[in-house]
């Protein structure tokens, strides 16, 4: 015996899809959570640079920044990681700029005769994308970089 509801043509009454409260305090654009990647040519909606610093993974391992934006860098190691795998890091960008976050590993590049992991920020302290796009801007005009 087949069951169904019949919907009549006043949808009006059909409240499925809810707003969610608005927030009281509005994001910054650079604190909104990423979607998913993007497929195509032109993933990237968030400037970067390449610049180097340095990162360490709560378990020791070293490794060198390459490429940093405010939703995820590209690194070198010794020790590779598998992409789909999580690391908590400490970035070091200045003496006075240090970030926790935890990474996902995405994929790993060749790059100039070496391998490299592409990482994005999953879980980073409230206000640290910001202070790593502030940390960038002086960089974005640098010749060696890219946006």
């Amino acid at each position: 015996m087949a069951c169904y509801v019949r919907l009549d043509d006043d949808l009006e009454e059909l409240d499925i899809i809810q707003s969610p409260p608005p927030s009281p305090t509005p994001l910054a654009v650079v604190e909104l959570p990423l979607a998913e990647p993007f497929v195509g040519l032109n993933r990237r909606f968030v400037p970067r640079v390449r610049t180097r610093f340095t990162a360490e993974s709560t378990t020791g391992l070293q490794l060198g920044g390459l490429d940093l934006s405010a939703g995820g860098m590209l690194c070198v190691a010794d020790e590779l990681i598998w992409p789909g795998n999580r690391l908590d890091l400490i970035l070091t960008l200045d003496d006075d700029l240090i970030v926790n976050a935890r990474v996902r590993v995405l994929e790993i590049v060749a790059l100039h005769g070496q391998m490299a992991m592409r990482m994005c920020f999953e879980q980073i302290a409230p206000g640290a994308r910001a202070r790593i796009a502030t940390w960038m801007m002086p960089r974005w005009a640098s010749p060696k970089s890219v946006a």
